[in-house]
């Protein structure tokens, strides 16, 4: 497939941030392992995102996360793969993909409208985006987090949110 894409041999530098250098060590092995020129740039601390975020930087492939706000299907879509979140020559663009396709911004408008006065038609509408976005791979993931949380029998209203973790506030003790 690498060879029927024109893109072997090519050279790529894969970023990352000075946590995650084994990780990107990782991933230049295996971009050379696939027949690819590759290299790894680190970027330490808070330097990362606005460096990796601005296309002026050109960077190619690197890693980056990213939690909904909130759970619904266009918290995974429109903060970071519409054209809307695409700022071009930006430190705060969180398009880091750059991706930008008008089809897919009209049809993730059209499931937000939907979603108000039919919800399954809405969850089928997102589900589609869902496909077709994931077939252009503007983002590849690597992993989903998972959490596990273990509290004494006496704890109340445990409550886990994917941004925050343990809601601590909503806790009590018998």
């Amino acid at each position: 497939m690498i060879h029927q894409s024109g893109t072997y041999g090519e050279h790529v530098t894969f970023w990352t941030f000075a946590e995650q250098r084994p990780l990107g060590q990782y991933f230049v092995k295996l971009l050379r392992q696939l027949g690819y020129h590759a290299s790894l740039q680190v970027i330490n601390g808070n330097h990362y995102w606005p460096k990796v975020g601005n296309s002026n930087t050109n960077a190619q492939v690197g890693l980056s996360f990213w939690y909904a706000d909130y759970p619904t299907p266009g918290e995974f879509f429109l903060p970071v793969l519409s054209c809307h979140s695409f700022i071009p020559r930006s430190k705060d663009n969180q398009n880091l993909a750059q991706y930008c396709n008008p089809v897919m911004d009209s049809l993730m408008t059209r499931a937000l409208n939907t979603q108000p006065t039919n919800p399954a038609a809405a969850n089928l509408q997102w589900v589609n985006i869902d496909r077709r976005v994931t077939r252009q791979a503007p983002w590849v993931p690597l992993y989903n987090h998972m959490w596990t949380g273990f509290v004494s029998e006496r704890v109340g209203n445990y409550q886990y949110d994917p941004m925050w973790t343990v809601l601590i506030d909503q806790l009590w003790v018998h």
